[in-house]
């Protein structure tokens, strides 16, 4: 049972409900089936746009129902492109520093200092795939 699917948070996610209070996260490789076995599921495929986790490429990711597996993939973009047109738009704005924040936004994948919990509490990055971070209880 698949219990949320989300957006918005420009972040690759994938955790599973252990019990009432707590969410195991699952180290994702990208481009590889994973399997969905029974339970309660958090899955946010991260962001096409404005990624927070490190990884300038478009993330996204394929659920299927009947073979209850789960594929994240990245995928090159052209970001100078669309940091290009990003500029031509902050051209006469009130507000230009949005479009150069932006700018650095896309081209780096980083979200900013506020995201330190989620590249030090729930992932390691490693090699542009998530392994999921195991705690000492």
């Amino acid at each position: 049972t698949v219990c949320l699917v989300s957006g918005h948070t420009h972040l690759p996610v994938l955790g599973r409900r252990i019990d009432q209070d707590g969410i195991e996260y699952i180290s994702i490789r990208y481009g590889t089936p994973i399997n969905l076995e029974p339970g309660c599921y958090l899955i946010n495929p991260g962001s096409v746009g404005q990624p927070r986790d490190g990884d300038p490429r478009a993330s996204y990711a394929i659920l299927d129902t009947e073979a209850h597996t789960i594929v994240f993939n990245r995928r090159e973009y052209d970001i100078e492109k669309t940091c290009n047109a990003l500029g031509q738009e902050s051209n006469g704005s009130e507000h230009p520093q949005e479009y150069t924040s932006l700018q650095e936004r896309l081209r780096t994948g980083y979200g900013g200092e506020h995201m330190q919990y989620y590249h030090k509490e729930v992932y390691m990055k490693r090699e542009f795939d998530l392994v999921a971070e195991k705690k000492n209880q």
